[in-house]
């Protein structure tokens, strides 16, 4: 009755309503796992990391697998701002380990726990003694090659990976980490291969697609690329969706597909206002299309972005002499000079004095 209520000011964040219930509810019954694994994550909502670590180890204890649940990513990323505490749930979880030495479930969380820790090499060891105990664990597998792929050590990370799909030769993760692991060794058509499985697996993963357009585009497959990142557009997470409209305009300009290009750089700084490298990219093909008016659109805005880049500078001034606006070209390339860094400023004081010579000669 009394976890109940805490429950219910847990969730309504009430945590210090929660937390008189809870500890009159622990003096009660202090083996009740339960309460003290939701006192200790009061104690975190509250901030107080030794308590939290307190109760924890307590519920721990008890019953190891109770911190291990659903919440377990939540509590460690409040523990690796508290990094001494964490340690006190590791030491908690070894305690339990003396007891139960051949439990895999225990040698799984502490292979997280000193993965949390980016301690690599006990990371390693646990989640191997864990698989010797239970072979057929697939996602240990995984988490030895994540530990492997931090570590760098390709090789290893490749047979984890492989191990975990001759367990599950369907699962979406252990392909789209194995196929990174084959980029990184330059294994690049391997790499293609398995992201072309997850995306049979998993249409909708934007990461696996995203990292098969780089594949076709690095490998010189170009419409392949394009074919495949077009879909992006609507997979892509908001906040990202400006990289991937670059990224496909890009592609399309290697592909000669101008007027694609072009709409795609507008896409893109639509969705990332910010994202310089668009306006470049778009304010040249306007100028190689002949349109100096909208390129003369594109470099306005950017300067306005990166007023100390001499090179927006620059390119204003190129527009402004398309444009016969000598005076415009003239301001704007004595801009740029003064911006210039030294190796650059001989082509510009060059392009201020034709400009200089132009208006000279131009006047009455």
């Amino acid at each position: 009755y009394y976890n109940l209520w805490a429950q219910v000011y847990y969730i309504l964040g009430r945590y210090q309503d929660a937390e008189a219930i809870l500890v009159k509810s622990v003096t009660i019954d202090p083996k009740f796992e339960q309460t003290q694994m939701l006192l200790g994550d009061t104690y975190g909502a509250l901030g107080r990391s030794e308590e939290a670590a307190r109760a924890h180890r307590a519920a721990i204890l008890i019953a190891p697998e109770s911190f291990a649940d659903q919440f377990f990513n939540q509590r460690i990323a409040f523990y690796k701002a508290h990094p001494d505490q964490l340690q006190e749930i590791v030491a908690a979880y070894r305690e339990v380990l003396a007891e139960r030495p051949d439990d895999p479930k225990i040698l799984r969380v502490l292979g997280r726990l000193y993965s949390q820790l980016g301690d690599r090499d006990n990371a390693v060891r646990f989640y191997q003694n864990a698989l010797v105990l239970e072979p057929a664990d697939v996602q240990t597998a995984i988490a030895l090659g994540d530990e492997y792929v931090l570590l760098e050590d390709w090789t290893r990370a490749v047979e984890a990976y492989q191990r975990a799909l001759r367990l599950d030769p369907q699962n979406a993760r252990a392909h789209s980490n194995l196929a990174y692991c084959y980029a990184r060794m330059g294994r690049l058509e391997e790499a293609i291969q398995e992201n072309q499985i997850v995306l049979q697996l998993a249409p909708d993963d934007y990461i696996s697609r995203r990292n098969l357009v780089l594949l076709y585009r690095d490998t010189g497959r170009i419409e392949e690329a394009i074919q495949t990142a077009q879909p992006l557009t609507e997979q892509t997470p908001q906040k990202e969706l400006g990289l991937t409209w670059m990224l496909l305009g890009e592609l399309y300009q290697t592909a000669a597909r101008v007027t694609e290009a072009i709409t795609a750089y507008e896409r893109a700084i639509e969705a990332q206002p910010d994202l310089v490298e668009a306006y470049m990219r778009l304010g040249v093909l306007y100028l190689e299309q002949n349109r100096p008016h909208e390129a003369l659109r594109v470099y306005q805005q950017l300067a306005q972005l990166t007023p100390d880049d001499y090179v927006v500078h620059r390119q204003l001034a190129l527009v402004y002499r398309e444009l016969g606006q000598t005076e415009q070209a003239l301001e704007a390339a004595q801009l740029a000079l003064r911006k210039a860094p030294a190796e650059q400023q001989a082509d510009l004081e060059q392009l201020v004095a034709d400009l200089q010579a132009h208006q000279t000669g131009s006047s009455p």
